[in-house]
């Protein structure tokens, strides 16, 4: 049995929580009527983009144990994957929209929202739920109208489409404002200052300044855009 636990955030006790949850699947099968037993595996799945985790990974760094007890004692060690963190390869070896997730986590860690992949979502509803609650950006709620129209027109919807619709509020803002600049020069600036206040965790700025010109002038400012 594999068991995922979902952390957006550290917890020093994921190590007493994992083997409490595997301990409760092990004494199930000691009253299970069953005669084979089988593993229990725990995936801790992190979806922090600034730090990795940095809270203990063993049973051992998680309790005080006197030192004379140690040849007596069994330690427990627990699976973490830093997701925003895996290699290339690694996340290339998804064939499901977890991918997405793992591009979109690596995309914010190093400041790049803007370059994604091709690749069809195929639970689109369920990718957004997701993305919104891993980044506590309210964009995606928004989102619900265009997937209806994309997949009701097309049968679904890739990943580039789904950013360059999160992004047509911030261009149409530096279209129709000139942005002082000229007008394609406007637009890049627009998508620029989108790019990095995703990257910095700031989803709610960007609803923020296509609707407040003046706001869109402060944080321009403050991005010396």
């Amino acid at each position: 049995m594999f068991g995922f636990e979902n952390q957006t955030k550290y917890d020093s006790c994921m190590p007493l929580r994992a083997i409490s949850y595997d301990g409760a699947v092990y004494r199930e099968q000691i009253h299970s009527k069953k005669e084979e037993r089988y593993p229990v595996i725990t995936l801790v799945l992190y979806f922090g983009t600034k730090h990795k985790w940095n809270k203990p990974q063993s049973l051992k760094d998680s309790i005080n144990i006197d030192k004379r007890l140690l040849p007596f004692f069994h330690d427990y060690g627990i699976n973490v994957f830093n997701l925003a963190w895996l290699t290339d390869e690694q996340i290339n070896s998804f064939k499901s929209d977890f991918r997405i997730v793992a591009e979109y986590l690596r995309a914010v860690r190093i400041g790049k929202t803007q370059d994604w992949s091709r690749q069809k979502i195929d639970y689109v509803n369920e990718i957004v739920d997701l993305l919104r609650v891993i980044s506590d950006d309210e964009i995606f709620d928004d989102m619900a109208d265009f997937i209806i129209e994309v997949q009701s027109k097309k049968g679904g919807v890739n990943v580039c489409e789904f950013v360059q619709k999160m992004k047509n509020e911030g261009i149409a803002l530096g279209r129709n404002e000139g942005i002082a600049l000229g007008r394609n020069e406007g637009e890049n600036n627009v998508l620029n200052l989108i790019s990095k206040l995703y990257a910095a965790g700031r989803g709610n700025d960007v609803e923020r300044i296509a609707n407040d010109h003046e706001y869109l002038k402060q944080i321009m400012k403050e991005f010396q855009q």
